[in-house]
């Protein structure tokens, strides 16, 4: 996809192989995606340390689950901030982040407000809150690289209509849905 321009201050630091941004800003429209930090260009898995922090302001989803190499079917803007350090081949991070106006595996969400961390083969949702059919869910747990999870949600006066395939003439679907699920095992075999 299109990922705008960019602009910023940087140097790089041939000795070391490695590039020290201040400010590097990418745009896209309204959007925007500013780093600041270092990052070692050598060999995946050598010469690959990466330590930084990220601002970003209503991108789009979809480029960054590209970007992340995310195999998820996500829509909307993402709006927040990450902090990353360790390698590129063994990232370690942060992120506080909201999510507005989109979907999620062709589910209709308004906003969704998220804190995560990650280390190694493993990533955690410490909390996480989805505005969806006018109620909320609360989830938190973790996912392995292997695809392993293990988590829970509650949700709470969520519309059973956003679940649902668009509604067929003269059909009315109605209800609202409560109640609290623990997931654990594969995205294959929850």
């Amino acid at each position: 996809g299109d990922w705008g321009g960019a602009e910023g201050a940087g140097t790089f630091r041939s000795g070391l192989g490695s590039i020290e941004s201040r400010s590097l800003e990418m745009t896209k429209g309204d959007a925007g995606i500013r780093w600041s930090g270092t990052v070692e260009i050598g060999w995946f898995g050598l010469r690959d340390a990466i330590a930084g922090e990220a601002r970003i302001s209503r991108w789009p989803v979809e480029d960054i689950a590209t970007f992340l190499e995310w195999d998820t079917d996500a829509t909307g803007t993402l709006s927040g901030d990450a902090r990353v350090r360790g390698r590129r081949s063994a990232l370690a991070g942060d992120a506080r982040v909201t999510l507005r106006g989109g979907r999620l595996y062709g589910v209709s969400y308004d906003q969704a407000a998220i804190t995560a961390r990650w280390h190694g083969t493993m990533a955690e949702v410490t909390s996480g809150e989805l505005t969806l059919g006018g109620g909320t869910t609360s989830f938190r747990g973790t996912i392995s690289d292997d695809g392993i999870l293990d988590g829970s949600a509650e949700m709470s006066g969520v519309d059973a209509a956003v679940f649902l395939p668009d509604p067929v003439p003269d059909v009315a679907f109605a209800g609202h849905l409560d109640g609290q699920i623990v997931v654990q095992g594969t995205l294959t075999r929850p």
